[in-house]
C-alpha cells in the first residue's frame, strides 16, 4: 500500500517518511535512504506545506542509512 502511495503522489512526504522508516527497520538502508533523500527534496522545494521544512531527525536517518549502506561520502553530507 505504501509503494503504491508514493508512486501515486511523488511528493507525499508523510508517505516517503514512513516508508524510509519502514525499510530503515528490515534493513534496506540504500532504498530508506533514497526515501529519506526524496522527502529531504519535496520539503525543500516545498517548505510551506502541512510537512514543513527538513526536519533535523530526517537528515538523520538519511545520514544513518547511507552509513549503514557504506556510503560515507553520501552520510556524510547528511550529518554535517
Amino acid at each position: 500500500m505504501l509503494v503504491r502511495a508514493v508512486a501515486l503522489d511523488s511528493n507525499c512526504t508523510e508517505a516517503l517518511l514512513l516508508q524510509g522508516k519502514i525499510l530503515y527497520k528490515l534493513q534496506e538502508f540504500t532504498d530508506a535512504a533514497a526515501a529519506f533523500e526524496n522527502a529531504i527534496k519535496v520539503q525543500k522545494a516545498n517548505p510551506n506545506q502541512e510537512a514543513g521544512p527538513p526536519k533535523v531527525n530526517t537528515y538523520y536517518y538519511a545520514g544513518s542509512c547511507n552509513e549503514k549502506a557504506k556510503n560515507m561520502k553520501k552520510a556524510m553530507g547528511h550529518f554535517k
